[in-house]
């Protein structure tokens, strides 16, 4: 897409390498010449295999919207008309309570499928692989939406969202999208996408979706923590700003991999091994999209 640049980057959290745990997060990003669709999603930390359905789960609710948007592109040129000349008010309710209810049931019914090979009964398999929650964002020229189940973050510009302060169930617990849809919960009925922003890509600079270890980062940034090892202090704005990181599709990866590292130095006075640890402690998948800027600026 022309008016945005995209990077993105996961990584395993510190605590879940210490106890040989996988990374359980995932995440999926589609970059087309009218559009940019954006998913990330965390899978339960107590489920044995989660990592695989945060993995499929991104990748099936990205192709489940590009679909849709295809279908309305298709719609559109059948009328004669370009996707990107239609009104952002067109657009707009394009993106309404229907169209996430049809993704939601898209990437359901596909779980289903998945989850019915894995297990003789849908309820184990669904437990063990398929409960993770979601952060996504469609960008298109006239619209940009984001939209998620469960926690995570959102960073429009420098607008924290925070969806933990909303989205916790009963007991802290975080809410999935399987639930009410593919298993009973009796801590919430059921599961449905909920639309965060429509915002006017004109008033975007910059848009970050993250998973929950996001919280780290923010941490690391508030307190002037330094890299492990070395004296470069923390800002997570650094993926928005500087320009290697949508030059390098690895910078994103290498960065997250220098802070999250354990770094050992020998204290020879003292006769011991000093370790200094990994700073984001639980596992994260982030994706960073930045306005391109034209040439006369």
């Amino acid at each position: 897409m022309n008016l945005f640049q995209s990077a993105s980057g996961i990584i395993q959290g510190a605590e879940h390498r210490f106890s040989n745990k996988n990374c359980q997060d995932g995440m999926c990003f589609i970059d087309r010449d009218i559009y940019m669709i954006g998913v990330v999603c965390d899978g339960c930390g107590s489920s044995p295999n989660s990592e695989i359905g945060a993995q499929i789960g991104a990748q099936l609710i990205a192709s489940a919207i590009q679909r849709k948007l295809e279908a309305y592109r298709g719609l559109l040129y059948e009328q004669g008309g370009f996707f990107h000349q239609f009104s952002t008010k067109t657009i707009t309710e394009l993106f309404n309570d229907a169209f996430f209810e049809a993704v939601l049931q898209d990437t359901v019914a596909q779980i289903r499928v998945l989850a019915q090979q894995m297990h003789s009964r849908l309820s184990v398999a669904i437990r063990d692989s398929f409960l993770f929650t979601v952060v996504g964002v469609v960008v298109t020229e006239p619209c940009i939406v984001t939209f998620s189940i469960g926690d995570g973050y959102i960073i429009i510009n420098d607008q924290i969202t925070d969806l933990s302060i909303s989205s916790r169930l009963e007991g802290n617990y975080p809410l999935y999208l399987a639930y009410g849809q593919l298993v009973e919960s009796t801590a919430h009925g059921q599961s449905k996408f909920i639309v965060n922003h429509k915002v006017n890509p004109q008033d975007v600079n910059s848009i970050v979706i993250a998973t929950d270890g996001f919280e780290y980062l923010l941490t690391a940034t508030e307190q002037n923590k330094t890299i492990p090892g070395k004296n470069e202090i923390i800002d997570w704005k650094w993926f928005i700003e500087n320009d290697k990181v949508f030059s390098n599709s690895s910078m994103v990866q290498r960065r997250l991999i220098l802070i999250n590292r354990d770094h050992k130095k020998i204290n020879w006075e003292q006769r011991r091994v000093d370790i200094e640890n990994g700073l984001i402690k639980d596992d994260l998948a982030m994706i960073i999209i930045r306005k391109v800027e034209s040439e006369e600026e």
